[in-house]
């Protein structure tokens, strides 16, 4: 009975790689990758087990900017976790997905996915990813030319940039809302932005 119940259950030394690569992802990415490459897939056991591995991976290969498959690894882990009420990791996995499809050129599946990410955000304390989950909305509108409701977006990631304190995505996200008062033609405010933007650069 014993041997049958372990034969049911994930390899706790894969589960131990998992949780690993998750912990150091942003700061170490390759690290990260080269953990999750040497998980064996053969030895996860059940839906969710699956899932996480899936959003490691993915996360994995964003952080190192590389290509992710859709079909084999981040749509099944939207299919799983768009029925989950595990909101921090259905708000990354979801995100993963919507960063594929749009990738892939699937603006509407992506658009579909940071919503539902959004709403998994309402329940958790994650600004970071707020932040970058906004971004992406406002890259979308402003790919179809939407300049207010991207610039709605920027604002929004904006705020939760400033609240995370990552000065780098700030300033990135103040030249945005500035190029974006560019294209509304309200140039004094673009101006005002853009040089705010350059002095939060340097």
């Amino acid at each position: 009975c014993i041997a049958l119940l372990m034969g049911c259950r994930t390899a706790e030394h894969s589960m131990t790689l998992m949780h690993h690569a998750e912990d150091i992802v942003i700061d170490n990415p390759d690290s990260a990758l080269m953990l999750v490459r040497s998980i064996d897939p053969g030895t996860i056991r059940g839906k969710h087990d699956m899932a996480y591995y899936r959003l490691v991976y993915s996360e994995a290969l964003y952080y190192n900017r590389m290509e992710c498959n859709s079909d084999t690894l981040t749509r099944p882990m939207m299919e799983y976790y768009l029925l989950s009420d595990e909101h921090s990791e259905r708000a990354r996995a979801l995100y993963q997905y919507a960063i594929t499809t749009m990738n892939g050129g699937n603006n509407v599946d992506a658009m579909f996915a940071l919503v539902e990410a959004e709403k998994s955000l309402e329940q958790i304390d994650n600004p970071r990813l707020a932040g970058i989950v906004h971004f992406t909305k406002g890259e979308i509108y402003g790919h179809d030319c939407l300049f207010h409701n991207a610039l709605e977006e920027y604002i929004l990631a904006k705020e939760y940039f400033t609240m995370a304190q990552i000065p780098y995505n700030i300033a990135y996200t103040q030249y945005c809302i500035g190029d974006l008062q560019r294209h509304l033609l309200d140039y004094d405010k673009a101006e005002e932005i853009l040089l705010s933007a350059m002095t939060t650069a340097i």
